[in-house]
């Protein structure tokens, strides 16, 4: 099958995984409740500003969720952003707003809060994958593989995202060989293991740029 590498393909790889997903990248980061549905990401306000949300999707408990991923340093103007994300989905859906921000750098320092207004204040979650966590990861998917253990849910997904989230450095590396033990990894679940390959699919287009391999 010829590959097509697509713009911004970190950008859409996430998109993907986040519509392909849903409940299992849910149930992966720790975010709070019960995943129940997805809602439009366009945000209009009514100063007539807009912009668009990577995810907004609903809990079971009635909470609404704004699930973004930021490549760069979180910044005041960053929460400004989504602090109208918040004001939007507060006003059109009137559920309690909760802001997850899964980031590729450590966001040790990045801002806690932004004053919305003086009753309004966002307070955005992070979310980080370190390097240590991430070949830790890695290093179980291989073994379990290697001895022709079933993977579980969570294991299985890490196939998926350690190569989008492990330093460039090793990127290659570890795409190219999780990619060459796919095929023997012990999947029940056929939508899982689809969904899967899409993202490995993107990152060995992202991550590998000899077009032989990337076909091999």
């Amino acid at each position: 099958m010829k590959l097509e590498k697509p713009h911004h393909i970190n950008d859409t790889a996430h998109k993907y995984a986040a519509m392909a997903f849903r409940r299992r990248m849910h149930e992966y980061l720790g975010l709070p409740g019960t995943y129940h549905r997805r809602y439009p990401t366009e945000v209009v306000l009514r100063t007539m500003a807009t912009g668009r949300m990577d995810e907004l999707y609903s809990t079971k408990e009635g909470m609404l969720i704004n699930l973004e991923e930021e490549s760069e340093v979180v910044t005041e103007k960053t929460l400004a952003k989504f602090g109208k994300y918040k004001t939007f989905g507060s006003f059109i859906y009137g559920m309690p707003f909760y802001t997850a921000v899964i980031c590729l750098k450590n966001p040790k320092n990045f801002p806690k809060e932004y004053e919305i207004s003086p009753t309004d204040i966002i307070r955005p979650k992070y979310y980080y994958f370190s390097q240590k966590e991430l070949w830790k990861n890695y290093d179980t998917v291989i073994n379990k593989v290697e001895h022709n253990i079933e993977l579980s849910e969570n294991e299985a997904l890490h196939i998926a995202f350690v190569p989008k989230y492990i330093s460039k450095k090793y990127s290659e590396y570890v795409t190219k060989s999780l990619s060459k033990l796919f095929k023997h990894a012990k999947i029940p679940d056929k939508l899982l293991r689809r969904d899967i390959a899409f993202i490995l699919m993107s990152m060995i287009l992202s991550n590998i740029s000899d077009k032989t391999e990337q076909d091999q």
